[in-house]
This record gives structure tokens, sequence and C-alpha cells, in this order.
């Protein structure tokens, strides 16, 4: 008789926790389903908001390269280059994150070689002979992505500008990421300079600021002969 009662006992409390577990498989689907509409709609927000800004840099660059055309003094012109390689530099990120349907990270290597291929299109006009060499193995939240390109942009620009007397040259561009490090190196097979001489230069203020504020890396630069720009930084 207890043995009978004992085991109407264990089936009356299975049936309970059946539809307590049932009860809760309701309640956390509920909630899945609100969370998942709830992270679509924001994906979708911040695809938005990526598009926005994506398509006011294009206009802010449609309009440098008006003001280029209407500039008769090089001096002006090389200033509004420079403008535009930069802005590109930032717009690209934003193309990256929009055509890889990826809203937080870039691939490194797509990002950087295009941007090589833009900054090389600025310079058309001088019959640069230079040729590109890449080793790029790293993905890079849009953030610290936007801050190697423009310190990519400023190092490969100012290649193009002083390394080659004969408008001819080599370039190596490397990021190599292992594990949360990350290694930029850019060379090039120039004539080399003077630091002192350049050290003022908005570019080189801007390359040293973006290495240590910004990534909180650190920079070590030989330029004796060829210029080598090595760039450590770790993301936490």
């Amino acid at each position: 008789m207890i043995f009978t009662a004992f085991i109407y006992y264990f089936i009356n409390k299975i049936d309970k926790d059946a539809i307590e577990l049932k009860n809760l498989n309701g309640t956390l689907r509920n909630k899945v389903k609100i969370e998942t509409a709830q992270r679509i709609e924001k994906e979708i927000l911040l695809q938005e908001v990526h598009h926005r800004v994506k398509n006011n840099l294009h206009i802010i660059l449609s309009m440098i390269q008006l003001q280029q055309n209407e500039e008769n003094d090089m001096e002006q012109t090389n200033l509004l280059v420079d403008l535009e390689n930069r802005i590109n530099a930032i717009a690209k990120s934003y193309e990256m994150l929009i055509s890889n349907n990826d809203l937080q990270n870039i691939m490194m290597k797509t990002y950087l070689e295009e941007l090589l291929t833009d900054i090389h299109d600025s310079f058309s006009h001088s019959n640069h002979d230079v040729e590109f060499f890449t080793d790029i193995n790293a993905t890079l939240p849009l953030k610290e992505a936007v801050y190697v390109g423009l310190i990519t942009n400023e190092i490969i620009t100012n290649s193009y500008k002083y390394a080659f007397p004969d408008n001819k040259g080599k370039l190596y561009v490397s990021l190599i990421q292992k594990k949360n490090n990350y290694f930029l190196t850019i060379q090039d097979d120039g004539i080399g300079f003077t630091p002192n001489k350049h050290s003022s230069s908005l570019g080189q203020k801007i390359i040293h600021s973006l290495v240590t504020e910004q990534l909180n890396g650190e920079l070590k630069l030989d330029s004796e002969n060829q210029t080598k720009y090595s760039i450590q930084f770790t993301l936490q």
C-alpha cells in the first residue's frame, strides 16, 4: 500500500514537473523570439547608420574632387589629394562592413589592398611605376581598422611623394595577427629620409598620434637607406 502510494506520488510529481518544464520552455521560446527580433532590429539600424556614414563620406569626397578640378595651384591640389585619401581610408572601412555583411569586424587583407589601389590611382597623374607586395592576415573591429587604414594611407602617401625620385619603386605592407597582438610593417625601397626634417609634418604627426594614443602601440622607424615602419599593438 505504501509502495503504491509512493508510485502515485512519483507519477504525479513527474506530471507536475513536465507541465512546469513545458511552461518554462514556452517562456524561453518567447524570450528568444523577442531577443532575436531586438537583435535583428539593432543590426538593421546599425547597417543603416553605416550606409548613411558611407554615403555622407562619399558626398564629401565628391565635393573635394570638384574642388580639385577648379584648382590651378598645384600645392592646393596636392593638399586636396591628401585630404581625399584620408577620407577615403575611412569611407572604405564602412564599405567593407556593408559588403561583407559583418557589422563589427573588417577583413584587413581586402580593405588594405583596395586602399593601396585607391592611393595608387590618386597619383596616376604622376606616372608612378610602383609595385605592391602584401602579406596581410588579420581581422580588426571598425575603430581599429580605421586607425590602421589611416596610418597606412599616410605612410604610403609619403612614399609616393618622397621615396621615389624616378617615380619607380616597390612597397611592402604586412599585417599579421597573433591572437590579440598585431604587427604592421610598411616598407619601401626608396631613398629614405632624415626623421628630423619630416618629424614635424602633418603626416608624421598623424602617424605618431594614431599609433601611440589611439592604438596604444609601439612605433619603430628605420629610414637611413630605405624607409621601414614597424608597428605593434594589442587589443584587449
